[in-house]
């Protein structure tokens, strides 16, 4: 889709310059998490899906996610330890890395790797969670 906006102003009694300028419509697909997305990979509640990408390969899968969340990297470090404690997950690696902790959970045929950092926003934090998704025989 695509269209042009003019804009015309008047300004007193005698015209002023006209401007055109072109505008560009673009069609944005929604972000969403895979629908057949594992069901127990913990994510950050009340995150909100920033960004999803899927790339499918011949013995695994792996799936990055950018989260938002209003909360601090503390609290989101803190909540993803407890997380990968819980339902069959063990954490493998807590690092930091550069400054910036890093998480390494498994679960039977899936890995999670997670890196927290302030957001762009004030109180927000950005999570980059990756899943893979090795197949199972």
């Amino acid at each position: 889709m695509g269209g042009i906006i003019f804009t015309l102003m008047y300004v007193g009694k005698e015209p002023q310059s006209v401007v055109v300028q072109k505008s560009e419509e673009v069609a944005v697909e929604a972000v969403a998490i895979p629908a057949d997305m594992p069901t127990n990979v913990p994510m950050y509640p009340d995150a909100i899906l920033d960004r999803a990408e899927d790339i499918p390969g011949t013995s695994e899968r792996n799936v990055t996610l950018t989260l938002v969340a209003q909360a601090t990297v503390a609290d989101v470090n803190t909540w993803y330890r407890g997380a990968l404690k819980e339902n069959g997950w063990s954490v493998t690696d807590d690092k930091v890395v550069a400054g910036y902790v890093l998480l390494k959970g498994e679960n039977q045929n899936l890995t999670t790797f997670i890196q927290t950092a302030n957001g762009t926003e004030e109180g927000t934090v950005v999570i980059t969670e990756r899943i893979r998704i090795r197949n199972q025989e």
